[in-house]
C-alpha cells in the first residue's frame, strides 16, 4: 500500500530568527554584503584556482563599504558611552616609582668557585686594544 499525498522534500536548515529589534539593519531591510557571484549558476573552477573570486569579493566589499557606511548618519552625542562602571588594569602605570631594583643574588657556598668559560679580559689586554683604538682614530683623523 502506497500513502498518497506524501512527497519526500530535501531537510533544510532551521534559521533563528533575529530577535534584537533595535538593529538598523532589520529595520531598513538589508541582508548585508552578499558577492555578485553568489547568484552565479555554475562555479568556474579557473576562477576558484586564480583566486579571482577573491579579487571580485575585494572590490564589491569596499564599494559596499563607501556606499553603506558613509551613509550612516550619525547623531550628536550617540557615540559617546556611559561609563557606569571603573574600569579595573586600565590605567597606564601603577606605582611604578615604589618598584624596587634589587641586587642580583649571590651564594656564599659559590663564591670561591670558577666558571667554567674564561669570558674575562686581563686589564692589560684592555689598554693595548684602547691604545690601538686611539692609533687607529688619529690616523683616520688626519
Amino acid at each position: 500500500m502506497k500513502k498518497q499525498g506524501l512527497k519526500w522534500t530535501p531537510a533544510v536548515p532551521l534559521r533563528r530568527p533575529d530577535n534584537i529589534i533595535s538593529s538598523k539593519v532589520r529595520e531598513n531591510g538589508e541582508k548585508g554584503f552578499i558577492p555578485s557571484y553568489e547568484n552565479e549558476p555554475k562555479i568556474n573552477m579557473n576562477f576558484i584556482m586564480s583566486h579571482e573570486y577573491l579579487r571580485i569579493w575585494l572590490k564589491e566589499r569596499t564599494v559596499y563599504e563607501i556606499d553603506t557606511y558613509s551613509k550612516q548618519d550619525v547623531e550628536a552625542g550617540a557615540g559617546d558611552i556611559k561609563r557606569r562602571f571603573v574600569q579595573r588594569y586600565m590605567s597606564k602605570s601603577r606605582n611604578k616609582g615604589k618598584e624596587r631594583i634589587l641586587p642580583p643574588i649571590k651564594l656564599k657556598r659559590f663564591a670561591k668557585a670558577s666558571s667554567k668559560v674564561d669570558n674575562k679580559r686581563s686589564k692589560n689586554d684592555e689598554k693595548k686594544e684602547n691604545k690601538e683604538n686611539e692609533k687607529e682614530a688619529v690616523e683616520n683623523g688626519a
